[in-house]
């Protein structure tokens, strides 16, 4: 804690429930919330009672290995991870059964349906882009249509999200529901 300036020392030792350490790339951020995890677990906070949220996996990752150094204990239990990935977490508590596609299982869907490799990287970014949009526009084109209904079809069918549906309603792209 002696590498850490007088900024960050104040956020690892603030008394707050809640802390947000908005800084830029490089200054330190994951180092303090460490830091801070390391101390509550080391003054008698439990595990479960604390998440630290981060927007890199990477970054998630080296803040566990940095917490288990400093307070030697196995991380596995802790809530550290990205937005996504804690979220995702809670979900799947709710219903184990919850299946999301990650990218390569997304592009295996669309290689089922036919697309070769980069015809559906294309149908998978194409796919991403109307379900963030909200449709297709005013002039939908009606072959790509069948390939997006078919690639809804076998989610359905597999009772599958993908990463897009997690971030959306679902119902406002769905062609057949």
């Amino acid at each position: 804690m002696e590498s850490l300036d007088r900024a960050q020392r104040e956020a690892v030792f603030c008394e707050a429930r809640y802390i947000l350490v908005a800084a830029p790339p490089g200054s330190g951020k994951t180092r303090v919330l460490a830091s801070r995890f390391a101390r509550l677990l080391n003054e008698g906070a439990a595990m479960t009672a604390i998440a630290a949220l981060t927007f890199t996996e990477k970054a998630a990752m080296e803040m566990s290995v940095r917490v288990s150094l400093a307070t030697g204990r196995d991380m596995k239990a802790a809530s550290i991870g990205t937005f996504h990935a804690l979220c995702l977490g809670m979900l799947k508590n709710i219903d184990p059964s919850l299946r999301v596609l990650g990218k390569i299982e997304q592009l295996e869907a669309l290689g089922v349906l036919g697309l070769k490799h980069r015809k559906a990287e294309k149908a998978a970014a194409r796919i991403s882009f109307i379900k963030n949009r909200g449709g297709f526009g005013a002039a939908p084109d009606h072959d790509f249509i069948e390939i997006y209904d078919g690639y809804e079809r076998y989610l359905r069918e597999r009772g599958a999200l993908d990463l897009d549906d997690l971030i959306i309603d679902r119902k406002s792209t769905r062609l057949n529901s």
